[in-house]
């Protein structure tokens, strides 16, 4: 009989595939740590972007009345310099005794503006917020995002529990992409329907602590004009005796708009000077500065100049060869095409708006409507780094 014992197949005395076995589980489960530490921090930390160099509007300058410069001689002026726009003697002496606001627009749908929010909540006198839309013919609102919303609203009342809130609210129809002229024909000519929608934004306003109410509607068809007119009149005799404001956005190049009446029924009218050139159009500036000053002092010419807001753009349109129409680009993706393609964005000497062209990944070789020698033109009103 043979006493030699049988030492099983997988048999290790020193214990060296063991130890092995440990590094190799230690090893994995470090890797995972850190991929799962990377994830973390990722959702956690929030996004650099450049920081938007905004004075306090107690240190803010009480410019006094300019004429336009040539293009030529304007070019020259400092990055921070403010646009002149002509205004008249009677507009400079009213300008001269209001005390100027800080106001910043805020969405819910590019996390990019909350972050904004944080970084300039400091100072701001108020904030805009894009937060209602008209879902429905009878005067029926709904809220984009409430979630967002109270987060937002959480953080502003944490932060700055003295920031004025102003909800906006628009006619836009996010799934169609298009501002809905019949909706908003079909809400306004019913008084049924205007009454109900003005009873839903006093109750959200007031059940919220809001400061007011912001109205964003377009694309309004010729005889729906007067209904605007007697919506907001109405709004205003319901909203100024409960201590609430009411602003507006109105397009300054569009005659249709009744100015003057509508400055009336606001405390404050906002001209949304942008989109000459837009996304259904021909390559071009968004506010060149012909434009802009022509259609600010004509609206000027209807408005008390304590009641105007002018809005900038800050964004950008990439009108591609061969394409109809152009997309919209925000503030964060026009820097980075210069950066992804090396494009260099340069002040457009008649237009006065930055702009510069790119050669995506194809690199055909054409002309633009921007006179860039490149199959993108890209347009905008304020997209220097």
């Amino acid at each position: 009989m043979n006493n030699d014992i049988i030492q099983p197949v997988f048999f290790d005395a020193k214990n060296r595939r063991w130890k092995r076995f440990k590094i190799l589980c230690l090893t994995i489960l470090t890797g995972l740590a850190l991929v799962f530490g990377i994830l973390v921090f990722s959702t956690v930390v929030e996004p650099r972007l450049p920081t938007l160099v905004l004075t306090s509007s107690q240190h803010l300058p009480d410019l006094p009345p300019a004429t336009p410069e040539q293009p030529s001689d304007a070019v020259s002026q400092s990055p921070g310099a403010a646009f002149s726009f002509g205004l008249s003697e009677s507009h400079a002496s009213e300008r001269k005794a209001v005390r100027p606001e800080v106001i910043g627009f805020y969405v819910n749908w590019d996390d990019n503006s909350f972050t904004s929010l944080k970084q300039n909540i400091s100072r701001l006198d108020k904030v805009v917020a894009e937060w209602l839309y008209l879902s429905g013919p009878d005067g029926i609102i709904g809220v984009n995002d409430p979630d967002k919303m109270q987060e937002t609203v959480r953080h502003i009342r944490e932060q700055r529990p003295d920031l004025a809130i102003v909800p906006l609210i628009n006619n836009f129809n996010s799934k169609s992409m298009v501002w809905d002229s019949e909706l908003i024909a079909r809400t306004l000519r019913n008084p049924t329907s205007r009454n109900r929608l003005i009873v839903a934004l006093r109750d959200f306003v007031l059940d919220n602590g809001f400061a007011g109410i912001s109205i964003d509607f377009e694309n309004i068809p010729a005889p729906t004009q007067p209904h605007l007119v007697t919506f907001m009149q109405e709004l205003y005799s319901v909203f100024h005796p409960l201590g609430l404001e009411v602003s507006q956005s109105v397009p300054p190049d569009d005659p249709l708009f009744d100015l003057r009446a509508l400055s009336q029924a606001n405390d404050y009218v906002i001209l949304m000077a942008y989109d000459e050139f837009a996304g259904n159009s021909n390559a071009g500036p968004v506010a060149s500065r012909s434009w802009f000053d022509e259609h600010v002092q004509r609206a000027l010419r209807e408005l008390p100049a304590e009641k105007v807001v002018i809005g900038i753009g800050g964004y950008g349109y990439d009108w591609q060869h061969g394409k109809a129409g152009a997309t919209t680009l925000s503030f964060q993706e026009v820097l980075k095409i210069t950066k992804q393609y090396g494009a260099e964005i340069a002040m457009d000497p008649q237009a006065l708006n930055p702009t510069f062209g790119y050669r995506d990944d194809r690199g055909t070789i054409t002309a633009s409507g921007t006179s860039m020698p490149s199959p993108h033109s890209i347009s905008c009103a304020a997209c220097f780094p």
